[in-house]
């Protein structure tokens, strides 16, 4: 989900749970906000379990948040990616970065990797590899960008060996190994 604006920030389901995660914090903010202002008014004779369960305001609060929360999880759960956009939309959950409430429509990102497996590329596997695999070009990527004094755009590349100990019988001690490489082109973005 993004704002549409000029700095169209790209934000993954993930962002977007912290969002609305954020969203619940605030609410819960609120409800404790009330407590702590009726408790200093009201000295040592304040009970916060009656306090909580008559006071009109913290009532709202916790009833908003509760149907805050159970659409949340009920989206979720079921992969309800208008829902999570609509949720957005009825709270009216801004952008942290841009401050806007134009928001476009939720989409899934892939992180993982996509590439083919085999002797050749008629007969090739499509596989998807860890995202650890190529994270040591995103973990060195600076240190490698100042090295080298580059600039967008340029290609940074890896090589190495996997061990993995494919078979699971005890009596088999003996490793898989498999070249790996992998290579990534880095792009001046649109904006």
């Amino acid at each position: 989900m993004t704002p549409s604006s000029t700095t169209r920030t790209r934000r993954s389901a993930t962002a977007l749970t912290s969002l609305i995660e954020d969203q619940l914090t605030k609410i819960e903010e609120k409800i404790n906000k009330e407590v702590a202002k009726a408790a200093k008014k009201f000295g040592e004779s304040f009970d916060e379990a009656q306090f909580r369960s008559t006071n009109y305001r913290v009532l709202e609060y916790q009833a908003r948040w509760e149907e805050l929360h159970n659409r949340f999880a009920a989206a979720m759960n079921d992969t309800n990616l208008e829902e999570l956009r609509q949720i957005i939309l009825d709270y009216e959950i801004v952008c942290p970065i841009s401050g806007t409430r134009n928001w476009t429509e939720v989409r899934q990102f892939n992180l993982m990797f996509a590439t083919e497996m085999g002797p050749t590329t008629d007969g090739a596997m499509k596989v998807s590899p860890a995202p650890r695999d190529g994270s040591g070009i995103f973990v060195n990527f600076l240190n490698v960008q100042k090295t080298y004094c580059m600039k967008a755009p340029f290609g940074i590349a890896q090589i190495g060996s996997a061990f993995r100990n494919e078979d699971r019988r005890p009596s088999v001690h003996l490793p898989y190994a498999r070249v790996r490489a992998d290579g990534d082109a880095v792009l001046r973005p649109p904006w």
